[in-house]
């Protein structure tokens, strides 16, 4: 079932964070992060960031769903506010979705923090790849090490999906030229991921030439789903 938030405006956005039912509110704080990222939304009413600061700064709650989706939505608009993300650090199951938020936020201690994630080497490679990665799209060179290292590997090709993944997500100012080769490249095994991730940066001008690779693959092929998924999220 389609969700009724998903192309909502934003009063109807501001009542949804003010329901009081904690499901609505939300899924209503999503659907601001998901608008904020596809471009629907280009700048926050003030009704409605209000209603976002609110629930991002409200620590009686934790850092529970609601807490957590709204402080991504700030960061989605590139607000300051935003930052109380970096609170989640901590917890293991917020860390990897609050660093890829975080990588909105060009503030000083957003960077430290992230540059500090990146060179542990005593956590999760996941986690010290993201935010290596999100060092990168921030302009820390450093810091960006691993990430780049990760982006060319040739011995831990896990890794270097999730870093071609996540130099899409991230909208890395080189992720088109860097994805649409690889997503022409034949023989390479991270096709695939190119073409996925192609999708989830969200650069129209990749829907030509995954239109002209669909229609060359044969019927069936496996490469039609990976396509098929970036061009839905295009278009």
């Amino acid at each position: 079932m389609k969700d009724p938030f998903t192309h909502a405006g934003q009063k109807e956005l501001a009542a949804a964070l003010r329901s009081d039912d904690d499901e609505t509110r939300v899924r209503a704080a999503c659907a601001v992060g998901d608008q904020l990222r596809f471009k629907e939304i280009t700048a926050l009413e003030t009704p409605l960031r209000l209603e976002l600061v609110k629930a991002a700064k409200d620590a009686s709650i934790g850092f529970s769903d609601l807490r957590f989706e709204a402080a991504i939505a700030l960061c989605e608009a590139r607000d300051p506010e935003g930052a109380v993300l970096l609170d989640a650090l901590e917890l293991k199951d917020r860390r990897f979705d609050a660093v890829k938020a975080l990588s909105r936020l060009d503030t000083e201690p957003v960077r430290n923090t992230l540059a500090f994630m990146a060179r542990r080497m005593l956590i999760p490679w996941a986690d010290r790849l993201v935010a290596s990665a999100a060092c990168a799209v921030l302009g820390d060179r450093d810091g960006a090490r691993y990430f780049e290292k990760m982006l060319t590997t040739r011995w831990f090709l896990s890794r270097r999906a999730m870093a071609l993944h996540l130099l899409g997500e991230l909208r890395h100012p080189e992720a088109f030229t860097v994805l649409s080769g690889l997503a022409g490249s034949v023989g390479d095994p991270a096709r695939p991921v190119a073409i996925r991730a192609l999708g989830h940066l969200g650069d129209k001008r990749a829907v030509k030439q995954l239109q002209e690779i669909f229609a060359a693959q044969p019927e069936g092929a496996d490469l039609h789903e990976d396509l098929r998924y970036a061009l839905d999220l295009l278009t």
